[in-house]
């Protein structure tokens, strides 16, 4: 069902070379907070693709080769933000186009980190990186 409806997105609108998705916790393991957090995030990521001004995506990004190619690919040495650069990148020559379809993940970093923190290291990075095209805190760390 999942890339039926990718490919049909893709066919509809030519223009899209790039597509994003709803991101939510595992239902067998989320809580409220954790829907709570995915509904917020989803709400966000929507409004940053509409408005094209800061191409928000996190977690899901299918993106067309030849947009890929052309991009040269993510940078290796961003640790939070290398959806949004390149987003940043792909908005400059392709349509990024949001859907309805869900991908899950699982929500143990932010059980193990705390929402807030997570929350707010991800938000001081990207407005560092939408400034100066660098991170600035790197306290990422694996959590499996």
């Amino acid at each position: 069902h999942f890339l039926t409806e990718i490919l049909k997105a893709m066919r509809f609108d030519e223009k899209a070379g790039v597509i994003t998705v709803k991101m939510r916790t595992d239902p067998r393991e989320s809580n409220w907070k954790d829907r709570l957090y995915q509904n917020i995030a989803s709400f966000h990521r929507k409004v940053c693709c509409l408005s094209r001004i800061y191409p928000l995506v996190r977690g899901c990004l299918i993106v067309k080769k030849s947009c890929f190619e052309k991009t040269k690919g993510f940078r290796t040495d961003l640790r939070y933000v290398p959806f949004l650069d390149m987003c940043r990148r792909l908005k400059k020559f392709t349509k990024i186009m949001n859907l309805t379809l869900v991908v899950y993940e699982s929500a143990r970093r932010y059980w193990i980190d705390g929402y807030f923190k997570v929350a707010f290291t991800w938000k001081i990075n990207w407005l560092w990186y939408l400034l100066f095209r660098k991170e600035i805190l790197k306290t990422l760390k694996p959590v499996r």
